[in-house]
Formats: structure tokens, C-alpha cells, sequence
């Protein structure tokens, strides 16, 4: 357990250390201050600042030079370095918990703004996932092939946000990992399976009679229901 936390740890201060860098808080310098300073400001380790900054080393973000210093190869930009920090930090159990601050808003400012288009979009990822359901198909990786995340991706776009689209997107991409695939094939993701694709139903016709606050009870009980067959608990 303690072997777990301290790879926990890492990967947080590595995220933490992206951020800072993508925020400009080491701008005007090309390299990063020394691991004994890293550590007294982020109050951890020097072994895990270490471990951190290896991480970064491999994502491209950071040049590790013996002798010389730890520089900074690239400013991380938009959607790639979301990635990256998704990558390096982000459970799943905690994308989620931002999809769900994000989506369940979304949702309400769709029942406000939808076109009539994005109303079709969202209803065309309706009638996908049922095609996919009778045919046996349960899960894609690629939200492009997936009926699910486009399903997500119309009704954040419904919402006349294309950032926002943009972060559901990646937020959606992000939980199409290994850990989640072998956590989903602990339980019985069939019978989700229809009962997500009724989740949207009742979403979409929220969104269609300009409800908004029932908009947002829908896909909250959506990601709430998700939550709760693959067994995780709300976020700490």
C-alpha cells in the first residue's frame, strides 16, 4: 500500500510541475530550479521530485542533463498538454469526477442553446448506440467510432462551447484506458450498456423541451449511475 501511494505521489507532483511550467511560473528561464529546491518547494522528497521530473523526461516536456541542470524542452500547449497531464496524473476515478462538474452543466446550457442541428447530432449518437447495442458492441476507443462519446461530445457542443467541447473530448478519450477496460469487465457492462443509451434518451428530451435544471438531474443520475457499477465512490 505504501509502494502505491508513493507512485501515487509522483505522478501528482509531476502533473503539478507541467502545470507550473504551462503556466509560465518558470518563464525567462530555460531550465528548471535544482531537485533540492523542487523538493523544499513542492515539500516532498527528493527521490520522488526525481521520479517526477523522469516522467516528464519522457513525455518530452523536460531535458534531464547530468552536470548541467534540468531544462525545459517545450512549453506544453492546449489539448496536447492536457493530454499529457492526463496521462501522467489523472485516474480515472478523478477525470470522472471533472466530467462531472463540467458535463452536468454543459447539459443545462444545451437545453438553453441547442440548435436544431445539434439537437439531430445528438440524437443521430442515439440511435448509433442502439445499432451498436443490438449488434453486440459494447465499447470503442476512439470517440470518432463511439457512439457514447459522441453522444457527449454533441451535447457539450449543443451548449455553444467549443473549449468546453473540446475538454469533454479529451476527458472522454482519456478514460478509454486499460484500467478502465479491466475494471468494466468486472461487472455486467452489457446491461449499463442499455441503460446508458436510456440515460441519453431522457437527457436528450430535456435538452429538447428547454429544461435546463432537468437537463442537468439527467446527466448527473447518467455519470452518477456510471459511477456507481464500476464501484467507484464519490471523489475524495
Amino acid at each position: 500500500m505504501k509502494s502505491s501511494q508513493n507512485d501515487r505521489l509522483y505522478q501528482k507532483v509531476a502533473a503539478d510541475l507541467a502545470t507550473r511550467i504551462s503556466a509560465g511560473e518558470f518563464s525567462g528561464a530555460d531550465r528548471l530550479p535544482t531537485e533540492r529546491k523542487l523538493a523544499d518547494m513542492l515539500s516532498v522528497s527528493r527521490t520522488t521530485v526525481r521520479e517526477a521530473l523522469l516522467a516528464l523526461e519522457l513525455r518530452g516536456i523536460l531535458k534531464i542533463r547530468s552536470g548541467s541542470g534540468i531544462y525545459i524542452v517545450e512549453q506544453p500547449q492546449s489539448g496536447a498538454f492536457l493530454n499529457q497531464v492526463l496521462e501522467i496524473s489523472g485516474t480515472p476515478q478523478e477525470t470522472l469526477e471533472v466530467r462531472m462538474m463540467l458535463e452536468i452543466e454543459l447539459a443545462g446550457r444545451a437545453a438553453e442553446r441547442a440548435s436544431p442541428e445539434q439537437i439531430n447530432d445528438i440524437q443521430a449518437a442515439i440511435e448509433w448506440g442502439w445499432q451498436d447495442f443490438r449488434s453486440g458492441r459494447f465499447r470503442h476507443d476512439d470517440l470518432n467510432n463511439d457512439p457514447d462519446g459522441r453522444f457527449h461530445f454533441s451535447v457539450a457542443r449543443a451548449a455553444q462551447n467549443n473549449t468546453s467541447a473540446i475538454l469533454v473530448k479529451q476527458l472522454w478519450g482519456s478514460m478509454r484506458s486499460p484500467l478502465t477496460e479491466s475494471v468494466e469487465s468486472l461487472v455486467q457492462i452489457e446491461q449499463y450498456a442499455e441503460l446508458s443509451i436510456l440515460d441519453h434518451e431522457r437527457i436528450l428530451q430535456k435538452i429538447k423541451n428547454k429544461n435546463a435544471p432537468a437537463a442537468r438531474d439527467a446527466m448527473k443520475r447518467h455519470l452518477t449511475r456510471y459511477q456507481k457499477i464500476i464501484g467507484w465512490t464519490e471523489a475524495r
